[in-house]
Parts: structure tokens; C-alpha cells; sequence
């Protein structure tokens, strides 16, 4: 279970932390809001930060955390805002 749960947990905080290095924070400009620019900013930080946390020989985060972790990642990747080959702002 702890090797299912750390697996699901590394591959969300990846696609948070691609999404957000090379398709959001990448295509901001000077008229990006900075609340906007902040919580990019911050969830690509967070996500690199779980990802990078066994390495540094931090626990398996739990079933209710890793599943918020992918709900965020499925929001992400299937966001019906941003059409297929849209960024965001």
C-alpha cells in the first residue's frame, strides 16, 4: 500500500511541477496578475517539495493526502478552460 500511495504521490506532484514550470509560469508576462503569479508560484514549489520529500527520507504522506494531491493534478491536466494547446495566463 505504501509503495501504491507513494507512486500515485510522485506522478501528481510531477505533473504539477511540469504543468506549472513549462506551460504556466513559462507563458506569464508583466500583465499576470500577482495573485495568480503567487499561487503558481507556490503550488509548483509545493509539489516540487513532495516530490522531492523521500528523498530526504520523509514519510509516505496518507491515502487522504495523496488523494488530494491527485485531484489537484486531474484538475489540472483536464482544466475545460484551457482548451487542448492553451496555456493558462
Amino acid at each position: 500500500m505504501n509503495t501504491l500511495l507513494l507512486t500515485l504521490n510522485s506522478l501528481a506532484s510531477m505533473v504539477i511541477v511540469f504543468y506549472g514550470v513549462f506551460s504556466v509560469i513559462n507563458a506569464m508576462s508583466h500583465a499576470t496578475r500577482a495573485g495568480m503569479r503567487t499561487t503558481w508560484v507556490a503550488l509548483t514549489t509545493g509539489a516540487l517539495g513532495v516530490l522531492l520529500a523521500p528523498l530526504f527520507g520523509k514519510p509516505t504522506p496518507g491515502p487522504y493526502w495523496t488523494a488530494v494531491l491527485v485531484g489537484i493534478a486531474l484538475y489540472i491536466l483536464f482544466d475545460r478552460r484551457n482548451g487542448p494547446g492553451r496555456t493558462a495566463p
